[in-house]
């Protein structure tokens, strides 16, 4: 695979993961996943703009809407101006190239296998249920590296294979080791990683989830896609 990954490129791989192939810089579509207290998504970038609905709302028969237009407005063309709802934000975030990994000092990598399950829930067992949930990371991932110190699991981080070129990255950190760059190398061990395989790396996640999203900025993802999900109040 070609480095660097220009932020075109991923951009449009990324809508075309989507589903979208664009006739115009901004689509409507219906997606029946949607849901009447989920009732739509918008998927942004600097030049596209995609709006999911639920089918059982009545589409824009004209619509005018354009890129320059606010999300409030977006939605309350559809919802109309009397509706209470709120919006998600998700970013995506992409990987241009492969990275320059920091020393290892008193660490350990290692490819987790189900062998590990334990050593798993134990770093599992010391955080939250959102941190989890947020995480995503599971030993029946693509690939799972793990970060050790002597027998103890500090961090995991896991590569979920999308279709054929694509590496979607997600990571977990004992809480009594974060904030001293486990975060970063995980993220750069995945990151050259995927490019091993021929994969563009990216990671995805609330925009809330201010450690994942810094980590992956340190060390040179780009800005490339901004997700908001929609819902009734």
């Amino acid at each position: 695979m070609d480095q660097p990954i220009k932020k075109l490129q991923f951009i449009k791989r990324f809508f075309e993961m989507t589903g979208v192939l664009f006739q115009s810089h901004i689509e409507f579509m219906e997606d029946p996943q949607l849901t009447a207290s989920h009732p739509m998504t918008l998927i942004r970038s600097n030049h596209y703009l995609v709006v999911k609905y639920d089918p059982s709302i009545k589409p824009l028969t004209n619509p005018e809407l354009t890129l320059e237009y606010s999300n409030k407005v977006v939605v309350e063309a559809f919802l109309g101006v009397n509706t209470n709802w709120r919006e998600d934000q998700n970013f995506v975030l992409f990987q241009p190239e492969s990275v320059s990994l920091p020393p290892i000092q008193g660490l350990k990598v290692e490819l987790l296998t189900i062998e590990k399950k334990m050593d798993l829930g134990k770093l599992k067992a010391s955080c939250s249920y959102e941190e989890i949930e947020q995480s995503q990371v599971g030993l029946d991932d693509d690939i799972v590296l793990g970060i050790y110190h002597q027998k103890d699991l500090l961090a995991v981080g896991s590569l979920w294979f999308i279709e054929q070129d694509l590496a979607d990255l997600h990571l977990l950190i004992h809480p009594r080791f974060r904030s001293i760059g486990l975060g970063k190398l995980l993220f750069g061990l995945l990151v050259n990683r995927a490019f091993q395989v021929n994969r563009i790396p990216m990671a995805r996640g609330k925009l809330m989830n201010h450690a994942a999203y810094k980590a992956a900025l340190s060390i040179g993802f780009v800005e490339a896609v901004s997700v908001f999900e929609i819902y009734r109040d």
